[in-house]
């Protein structure tokens, strides 16, 4: 009977976990609270895996079969691989970070990425402007910006050569955002997003914003100049997406010949809501990194003071 009862306990979380993926399939990201339903059922796969190696667990000790210590196992690998191993010191560390820009805490911000020892760092919104022992090479803070929150800049440790620059703002009228571009040692595009988010006047933003970023991007490569990165500059496009794995604006990115290499850390790679005003309680994974032909290892997501999104850094090389 306690068999029966847990493999029907089993195909309930299965069905609904499938019900889930059916909804989030057909709900539009153009309608607020349909966009916000998609972005949570999206979410959903990866926490729902502790629920199943709750159900393992339960059932290896009820019944003694070893199968559910199998699922148990399999359900927390499923569920995401925290990232224990030691962080690597090759390759160009790249962090980007959505500050939020109506915090305070600007020195204790700009102290903490200081002490990063970033090679790159792309911020998103405007909140801190001296990054010790980097130096600030593009912004649009003198521009006449619709909210402070539409600020981006790009900062190089002093003696990495750098070119960047911070596009004009895409999207559609009234919720349009900018796009931080840098190539770095003449070699490799750093592509920084901070795309609409996902309100009543931004629901049509999203798309016109992918579509040009998407648009320069091939095989993991610029397919054309664009600012100071070269055609066939290898890529890497990193930022607030406002939009979790699996939905479109996501795709529209690895349609481009990106990769995820978040993938495999799962629940530890979400980042928000992370603090700043919000619970500390990251239930979706709205910043990205996507890497096209280079390598990248050593992913990391961390706190940042003062901000409501997790930052992340990662190493990037140039393949041979």
């Amino acid at each position: 009977m306690a068999r029966m009862r847990g493999l029907a306990g089993f195909f309930v979380l299965l069905f609904g976990l499938l019900c889930a993926g059916g909804a989030a399939a057909i709900c539009p990201e153009d309608v607020l609270w349909l966009s916000a339903l998609r972005a949570v059922l999206l979410s959903l796969p990866r926490p729902a895996m502790l629920l199943f190696a709750v159900w393992g667990i339960w059932y290896w000790r009820r019944s003694s079969y070893k199968i559910g210590g199998v699922i148990a196992l399999g359900a927390l690998l499923l569920s995401g691989i925290p990232p224990l191993w030691p962080e690597s010191s090759e390759g160009l560390l790249l962090v980007s970070a959505n500050v939020q820009a109506y915090a305070e805490e600007q020195e204790e911000l700009e102290m903490a990425l200081g002490e990063l020892g970033a090679d790159v760092l792309i911020t998103h919104e405007k909140r801190g402007e001296r990054i010790p022992g980097m130096a600030r090479v593009a912004d649009n803070y003198q521009r006449d910006l619709p909210k402070p929150s539409h600020g981006e800049a790009v900062y190089c440790a002093r003696g990495r050569f750098c070119d960047g620059a911070i596009t004009e703002e895409y999207g559609a009228e009234g919720c349009a955002m900018p796009v931080a571009l840098v190539r770095v040692e003449a070699s490799m595009c750093v592509i920084g997003i901070h795309a609409p988010p996902p309100i009543p006047i931004c629901s049509s933003g999203m798309t016109p914003y992918l579509e040009k970023v998407a648009s320069n991007i091939e095989d993991g490569r610029m397919a054309r100049a664009w600012g100071p990165c070269k055609e066939d500059d290898p890529v890497v496009v990193t930022g607030d997406l406002n939009y979790v794995p699996g939905s479109r604006a996501w795709r529209k990115l690895i349609d481009t010949g990106l990769r995820d290499p978040a993938v495999v850390q799962g629940i530890w790679a979400n980042s928000w809501p992370a603090g700043g005003g919000w619970p500390m309680a990251p239930f979706f994974r709205l910043d990205h990194i996507l890497v096209g032909d280079v390598d990248a290892h050593s992913l990391r997501y961390f706190g940042v003071p003062g901000a409501d999104h997790r930052a992340l850094r990662i190493r990037v090389e140039l393949r041979d």
